[in-house]
């Protein structure tokens, strides 16, 4: 065989074999680009429950490193007792992460007072409340850190408060009692009734 119709058999017999790795490569790489994009679309799919507009809702979002559980009282005369059949409890796991502490009330409650009691872990260190959001027939308002004690009277017998900082310091009372706790200010008070309108 001549030595140039060799090398053109040669190259002939190469082409096909070229070819076929060349689809076969893009085939997976389709593939598994095509996988990537699926991966991406099920993560962007994950959504947070949709606050219920008719029900009144608190979310204190807060920075809380050790497990706890915080409650919400609520009433509707200012001199009602608070009572446990009228409160809501939220027990979380701790982290160093913001997290949003949710508290849905139930069908046609809208409190004129509030009570936040902020754990009932004695072991809890210093918490941060980034901010108190209150949501009810579409209408919503939220308390900033720096603003707290605007809306918030802070019981100092169970809490030391940081208004710099947005932050308060829960702490076992000399008689061994533990229950951090803090009340509807007037501006909140005046805030909740523009939802009464």
């Amino acid at each position: 065989m001549h030595k140039n119709q060799f090398k053109n058999s040669i190259i002939n017999m190469r082409i096909p074999s070229i070819l076929a790795t060349a689809f076969l490569s893009i085939f997976l790489f389709s593939c598994k680009s095509e996988n990537k994009e699926q991966d991406q679309k099920d993560v962007v799919t994950v959504e947070k429950p949709q606050i219920n507009d008719e029900l009144f809702t608190i979310t204190i979002n807060a920075v809380v490193e050790k497990d706890d559980s915080f409650q919400v009282y609520y009433k509707d005369a200012e001199k009602d007792a608070f009572v446990e059949e009228k409160s809501l409890y939220n027990v979380f796991k701790g982290s160093n992460q913001a997290q949003d502490i949710q508290f849905v009330l139930p069908e046609n409650a809208l409190p004129n007072y509030l009570r936040f009691d902020f754990g009932i872990n004695k072991e809890q260190s210093e918490v941060v409340i980034n901010s108190i959001k209150i949501d009810y027939l579409g209408e919503n308002f939220t308390i900033k850190n720096n603003e707290l004690d605007l809306f918030i009277s802070f019981n100092d017998q169970t809490l030391k408060f940081n208004k710099e900082k947005g932050s308060i310091a829960p702490f076992v009372a000399k008689d061994g009692s533990y229950d951090p706790m803090s009340f509807t200010g007037q501006t909140l008070y005046d805030k909740i009734q523009i939802f009464k309108q």
